[in-house]
C-alpha cells in the first residue's frame, strides 16, 4: 500500500487552524475515514519602528514572541539566532546587522535595522525567522556560503528562506504618495483550465490559507464521460512546482491628482499581472470504465488521440466508425470506442462559454476597482493592505455573479424548463469544433480501412 502524506504549504495562519482530510476507496462497502490535523500559527511577529521613514533614514526591526499561555515578549539580544532577508524592495535599502550591511543574513542576533537608500521611495518587506537547529548568534555567514533549502519561498535577493517561526513586516520609505508614480497597467484577466483534483483553499480571508480541498467534477457515477464547472474565486493559487499555495497578486498604488488608485502586480517580482479565474475540467474515466462495473457492462476502449486509431483491429472497423459518429449525439451513442479528445473539446466549449460571460461583465469589475481610492495625505501601507481586502471582496462578488449567469446560460437550475440543461449540452455537441474533429477521426478511420468503410456515412442521432 502506498504511503499517503500531507505537505503543509508554507503559509502561516493567524490562529490555530484545522486541516480535515477524508480518505475513501472505490469500494462502497468500505467506509471512509476522517483525519484531522492542526496547524499552529507562528509565535513570532515582526514590526518596524518607525513604520514610515524618509530616504537615507534608519528603522529598527522589532521582534515579538507570543507564548502558548497568550503572553507576549519583545525579544532582546542573546535569546535566539535569526535568518533575515528583504523579501520585496531590495533596491530600496539594506539590512544593518552587527555593523555590516547586506540584503540577507543567516545565523545572526538582534539588534537588526533597515537603512533606506538616499534616493529611495516605496515599500520594503522584510522577513525574519528563528533558527531552531542551534546556530551561533552573532556570526554572519557570507552570501556564497548559504545553502539552498528545499521547498522554500525565495526572497528578491534570490536566497532561499525556510523556517517555521517567521513573520514579515513592511516599512514605507517616503511620505504619503509624493513619490508614487502615475504609471500603471490596465486591469485584465485570464481564464485558466485546471484539471480535476485541483486543490483550492476553503478559507483564506484573501490573505492566508487555512484549509484546502480538491475540486471534483466526476464524483457522481451518474455523470457522463466528462464534466466541468466554475468555482469560487481564490486569491491563493496552488503551484505544483513547489507543492504550495502562492499569493497570486498584490496591489500596487498609482497616483491620479491627489488620490491613490491601485492595479495588480505579481507579489514576487512587482510586474503587472492579470487576474486569474479558474475553471475545472475532467474526463471521467471511472464513469466510462467503473472499477466495480455494473452487470452487463461493456469495457470501453479509450482512444486518447487520433493517432491511436492505429490500435483498432480490422474486425472492429465498422463498430469504431459507428461509435465515432455517435459522438455527434448527446448523450454519446456508442458501444465500445470512446474518443477522449472529443470529451475534452466539449468541456472546453463550456469553458469558452464561461469566459464569454466574464468578458461581458468584466468592465463593471474594472470600474469598481478604479473607483476605489485613498487620499494622498493619508496613504500608507495600512491603507494598501486594507485596499487589498476590499478589492478581494469585489472580485469574489463578481465571480459569484458570473457563476450565476453562467448557470443560467447553461440551463442549470432552470425550473421552467426541465430539459434546458440537456438542450444546451446538445447545442454544444453540435458546434463546429466538435463536428469537424469527429470528421477528422472518421476520415482517418476510412483511410485506414478503405474497403470496409467505403460509402459509410454517419447516421442521425436517435432523438433527431
Amino acid at each position: 500500500m502506498e504511503l499517503l502524506k500531507f505537505i503543509a504549504d508554507g503559509e502561516i495562519p493567524d490562529d490555530s487552524a484545522k486541516v480535515i482530510i477524508q480518505v475513501g476507496t472505490s469500494d462502497p462497502k468500505i467506509d471512509s475515514i476522517i483525519v484531522t490535523l492542526t496547524i499552529e500559527p507562528s509565535p513570532l511577529s515582526v514590526s518596524i519602528n518607525p513604520p514610515n521613514i524618509s530616504a537615507g533614514e534608519t528603522a529598527e526591526i522589532i521582534l515579538t514572541y507570543k507564548y502558548s499561555d497568550g503572553t507576549t515578549e519583545v525579544l532582546t539580544p542573546g535569546l535566539y539566532s535569526y535568518q533575515i532577508t528583504i523579501l520585496e524592495g531590495c533596491s530600496l535599502g539594506q539590512l544593518l546587522v552587527n555593523g555590516q550591511r547586506d540584503q540577507y543574513f543567516y545565523d545572526v542576533d538582534l539588534p537588526m535595522y533597515f537603512v533606506a537608500d538616499s534616493l529611495a521611495s516605496g515599500i520594503a518587506t522584510i522577513k525574519v525567522g528563528i533558527i531552531e537547529d542551534g546556530g551561533s548568534a552573532g556570526k554572519i555567514k557570507a552570501n556564497n556560503n548559504i545553502k539552498s533549502l528545499p521547498n522554500a519561498i525565495q526572497s528578491c535577493t534570490g536566497f532561499d528562506f525556510d523556517v517555521t517561526k517567521k513573520d514579515v513586516g513592511e516599512v514605507i520609505i517616503g511620505d504619503g504618495c509624493e513619490n508614487i508614480s502615475e504609471e500603471h497597467s490596465e486591469i485584465i484577466y485570464n481564464v485558466v483550465e485546471r484539471n480535476e483534483y485541483y486543490p483550492v483553499s476553503i478559507y483564506d480571508k484573501g490573505e492566508y490559507l487555512w484549509l484546502s480541498e480538491m475540486v471534483l467534477v466526476c464524483d457522481d457515477p451518474r455523470k457522463p464521460a466528462g464534466s466541468s464547472k466554475a468555482i469560487e474565486y481564490k486569491r491563493y493559487k496552488y503551484d505544483y512546482s513547489t507543492n504550495s499555495f502562492i499569493n497570486s497578486w498584490k496591489l500596487k498604488p498609482y497616483k491620479v491628482e491627489d488620490k491613490v488608485h491601485y492595479f495588480f502586480v505579481n507579489p514576487h517580482d512587482n510586474n503587472p499581472i492579470p487576474l486569474v479565474f479558474d475553471y475545472i475540467t475532467g474526463v471521467c474515466y471511472a464513469n466510462i470504465n467503473p472499477l466495480v462495473p455494473p452487470p452487463n457492462h461493456i469495457q470501453k476502449t479509450l482512444i486518447e488521440n487520433i493517432d491511436e486509431i492505429n490500435v483498432i483491429p480490422a474486425d472492429d472497423a465498422e463498430q469504431a466508425f459507428e461509435d465515432f459518429c455517435g459522438f455527434n449525439c448527446y448523450p454519446n451513442e456508442l458501444y465500445k470506442y470512446y474518443l477522449i479528445e472529443i470529451i475534452r473539446i466539449h468541456e472546453r466549449e463550456h469553458m469558452a462559454d464561461y469566459e464569454a460571460v466574464i468578458s461581458r461583465l468584466f468592465p463593471s469589475l474594472v470600474n469598481e476597482i478604479k473607483d476605489y481610492k485613498d487620499r494622498c495625505e493619508n496613504y500608507d501601507v495600512i491603507h494598501r493592505l486594507n485596499a487589498e481586502k476590499v478589492v478581494y471582496d469585489m472580485i469574489c462578488r463578481f465571480i459569484q455573479k458570473v457563476n450565476k449567469e453562467f448557470e443560467k446560460f447553461s440551463g442549470l437550475k432552470d425550473s421552467s424548463n426541465p430539459n434546458a440543461e440537456l438542450d444546451h449540452e446538445r447545442l454544444i455537441q453540435s458546434r463546429d469544433s466538435i463536428k469537424n474533429r469527429i470528421i477528422d477521426y472518421t476520415s482517418r478511420l476510412k483511410k485506414r480501412f478503405p474497403h470496409k468503410l467505403f460509402g459509410k456515412h454517419c447516421s442521425k442521432c436517435s432523438y433527431q
